[in-house]
């Protein structure tokens, strides 16, 4: 019998379909931070365009894992208040659960980032209890993106392996972890339900 997740099979990713009006207000958002945030005045790998789409990409994961919580009975938002210093770390709350999405590319290979250092050498804590991790394509926009599995925070210190951004001009330091060590995102839904905050 195969098990999904914890290190010996990815779990099976989920495909979230999100309706034009929601990628619609996922443009408009990004658009509305990335003026708000200043991300192009920026001297790092942000503003100079390092990576295409980054508020984008990471507010569609987000939306995502909100609708796949609301179709199974558990009420999500994404936090998308404009603050001049970002969400310090959570994009999702559900109780006093903090969790952070991090979307990545299509066609990215079997390892998600979690920044852990920023181009200075200092520590960037982690302030959330768990991470959940998307897929999706700008490019392929009519494609749907994925629910990759989620993890806590304190596992994926303990297991993540430590390394340079791939992005050498970003200069920060990220934890790897692969998709085998994920968990499938129904062990999430479990979760939520036997927490009594989540109500």
């Amino acid at each position: 019998m195969m098990r999904e997740g914890v290190g010996r099979v990815a779990p099976s990713p989920v495909s979230v379909c999100l309706s034009g009006a929601d990628m619609r207000a996922c443009q408009e958002h990004a658009a509305l931070r990335d003026t708000f945030r200043g991300y192009q005045r920026r001297a790092d790998a942000w503003g100079r365009g390092l990576v295409k789409n980054p508020i984008l990409i990471g507010l569609v994961g987000e939306v995502a894992l909100c609708a796949f919580l609301s179709s199974r009975g558990i009420p999500a938002a994404p936090d998308i208040l404009l603050r001049p210093k970002g969400d310090r770390g959570t994009d999702v709350s559900i109780g006093r659960l903090a969790m952070q999405v991090k979307t990545r590319r299509r066609g990215v290979s079997g390892i998600n980032l979690i920044r852990r250092g920023d181009q200075y050498g200092r520590i960037v804590p982690l302030s959330c209890d768990l991470y959940v991790f998307a897929q999706w394509d700008e490019q392929r926009a009519r494609v749907a993106p994925l629910l990759l599995g989620w993890i806590w925070s304190t596992r994926a210190r303990n297991i993540g392996s430590f390394g340079r951004s791939v992005i050498q001009q970003s200069g920060h330091w990220n934890l790897k972890i692969s998709d085998r060590d994920l968990l499938p995102m129904s062990r999430l839904v479990d979760e939520l339900r036997a927490r009594e905050d989540v109500a």
